[in-house]
């Protein structure tokens, strides 16, 4: 048992001690320990069942090898219809599987309407109800004075579940595609925010007939063929609630990664600031003071732009990054952006540099200068994220590159995180539920004075 429980936090305290791991290697040491699981309770039947089988006939463990022996306890014939009752165990299972299921649906609607949480109802009340037979058998030889069988009957379903069950789940999972994932709370947080966003937008596009997108414009649906258990528990568990400020739906804003800060409202776009959308350096710890250095300065920006170590995104691909390109993309990147727009500058023929001019103390470019042959005009916040190919944010800095005897062959985009940046990051979320951040948490983190509440009459839309 010691066993089961070293191995089965391995991936945890590997994840929760070391940065710059990523998702893929976790999963594969997940799989590797399941595997050891798995043969070490292969190996741990057989030493009961046969090799040393004599040793678990509790009670008659003190006998003697002879006495067992002419009692045909060991090698003798037991005249058992093996078939007959491995049908009877298999007929039994479905039925408990058909039993647990039934089980589960009523206990999610009985656990909403109680006022239950997730946790009580997944560690007192499942438990208690599901093992009542094997208890009620504990209790029952206990109370016979056969301790050996009680504690036999209590440590053997235990060990069925650290051992066999939980490795079980974490390698079907890996063959159908579906990794184990037992971080829930980056699921509630989740599902509260898009939950919010599609209440806050549903009247968005009234004058065109529908209601939201189901890709990045919106929010990504697949539909049903999406679905997942993980988010159907969410959804279940989060039943009814969103997010608010001063009981209005929050502007529920996310992204994908923030590179290390969040951005506030203005920072991408014109209009009026969220007080609750502002930046937010994405660590768990003290890494960087956004109020004694700000990222506003070119030199600071950079500097944190070169931290790897310590936020809630480290090991994720999209975290830092550094993009190179040709002042030829360059260009057919402008001239197909400005021709979209109707730009008077859609007609350069020469791109001649690129400076950042203006930055919002959280980093991001607020204006960026664009030289041409017949003419300098300004990029402004997420319209260089749209005019260019490289950038995967707005939160970079440029890097002049020579090439191949050129002086000015291009640029090097050198910065972090993908998308806008605005509000909740979804990676820095899932490494704050593994450090066991509640889904309440992770929302006051990201968006700062706003409340989680049940959707009702008093919340404004």
């Amino acid at each position: 048992m010691n066993l089961a429980v070293i191995a089965i936090l391995m991936p945890t305290a590997v994840n929760f001690t070391s940065s710059g791991i990523s998702e893929v290697i976790l999963q594969n040491l997940s799989i590797a320990v399941a595997i050891v699981l798995i043969l070490v309770y292969g190996l741990t039947l057989l030493f009961s069942m046969k090799t040393h089988s004599y040793l678990y006939d509790v009670g008659l463990v003190e006998t003697d090898q002879v006495e067992l022996a002419e009692a045909n306890l060991i090698g003798g014939e037991t005249g058992v219809n093996l078939w007959l009752w491995v049908g009877v165990l298999l007929g039994a299972t479905l039925l408990v599987a058909v039993e647990s299921e039934l089980l589960v649906e009523s206990l999610e609607v009985a656990t909403a309407q109680l006022g239950l949480t997730s946790l009580f109802t997944g560690v007192i009340l499942v438990p208690i109800i599901g093992n009542a037979a094997e208890h009620a058998t504990a209790v029952t030889v206990a109370m016979k004075d056969k301790m050996d069988l009680s504690v036999s009957v209590a440590v053997g379903s235990s060990l069925q579940i650290a051992l066999f069950v939980a490795p079980v789940l974490v390698i079907a999972g890996w063959f159908m595609g579906k990794p184990m994932d037992l971080n829930f709370n980056a699921v509630e947080a989740q599902t509260i925010i898009a939950r919010t966003y599609a209440l806050r937008n549903v009247r968005r596009f009234a004058i065109d007939g529908y209601e939201l997108s189901a890709d990045v414009h919106c929010q990504v649906y697949k539909g049903l063929s999406g679905a997942s258990p993980n988010s159907d528990r969410a959804i279940s568990a989060t039943k009814g609630q969103v997010l608010t400020y001063q009981n209005q739906l929050v502007d529920a804003l996310y992204s994908s990664t923030t590179g290390g800060v969040t951005a506030k409202f203005s920072d991408v776009w014109n209009g009026e600031d969220r007080p609750y959308l502002k930046p937010v350096v994405d660590a768990a710890g003290s890494i960087w003071n956004l109020a004694r250095q700000s990222l506003a300065d070119e030199q600071n920006f950079q500097q944190f732009i070169n931290i790897n170590r310590g936020f809630n995104e480290v090991g994720w691909k999209t975290f830092r990054w550094r993009r190179e390109s040709s002042m030829e993309q360059l260009t057919k990147d402008l001239q197909k952006y400005l021709e979209v727009n109707r730009s008077p500058y859609a007609s350069f023929q020469k791109l001649q540099g690129l400076q950042v001019v203006e930055r919002s103390p959280g980093g991001r470019i607020l204006k960026l200068s664009v030289q041409t042959d017949i003419g300098t005009f300004n990029l402004l916040k997420d319209e260089v994220r749209s005019a260019f190919s490289a950038p995967r944010s707005t939160l970079f800095y440029l890097q002049p590159v020579k090439k191949d005897n050129n002086p000015l062959w291009g640029y090097a985009f050198v910065g972090g995180g993908f998308g806008h940046g605005v509000g909740l990051s979804q990676t820095g979320a899932y490494r704050l539920a593994e450090l066991g951040w509640t889904s309440k948490r992770i929302l006051s983190f990201y968006y700062p004075g706003t409340t989680i509440r049940v959707m009702d009459s008093k919340v404004k839309p």
